[in-house]
């Protein structure tokens, strides 16, 4: 476990450092983002990206379940990043109604972003280099640090 608690503050440059922290001194950690694309999807509109995926509207019912399924976990080494306020208010206060944690374990999607840009480069890949750890970073691969 981390020593000391991990309080999110909803503050990007805080909430970066802390996740910093948490990355070296937590035994299990997972950050989980959800914006526009998870929040249309649990109001059921049809939406899709230039990625290429796309959510149908009443077709892809069991994937809307478990996406929100997947907001209700209150484990202590679980944060959500969820939308800003500045960028989407809306979603974001749905978001909030439905994710079932602790406001100590939210912070922002977009942290490694936007005014936290040159932090991530400056410090993300040293800190997993720092962590030792094996990251699953998609779809079950592992990479080592």
């Amino acid at each position: 476990m981390v020593r000391g608690t991990h309080i999110m503050k909803q503050d990007f440059k805080d909430d970066f450092f802390e996740m910093m922290r948490l990355i070296v001194e937590s035994a299990s950690l997972a950050f989980a983002r959800a914006a526009d694309g998870e929040a249309n999807i649990l109001k059921n509109n049809t939406i899709g990206n230039k990625d290429g995926w796309l959510y149908k509207k009443d077709k892809n019912l069991i994937f809307r379940a478990d996406l929100r399924k997947s907001l209700l976990c209150t484990d202590p080494g679980y944060i959500y990043g969820l939308s800003c306020t500045c960028c989407d208010e809306t979603n974001h206060k749905y978001l909030l109604d439905v994710v079932k944690t602790d406001l100590g374990h939210l912070t922002f999607s977009n942290l490694w972003v936007n005014s936290n840009f040159n932090l991530f480069h400056e410090h993300f890949f040293e800190t997993l280099k720092k962590s030792k750890k094996d990251i699953v970073k998609q779809l079950g691969k592992i990479y080592s640090c």
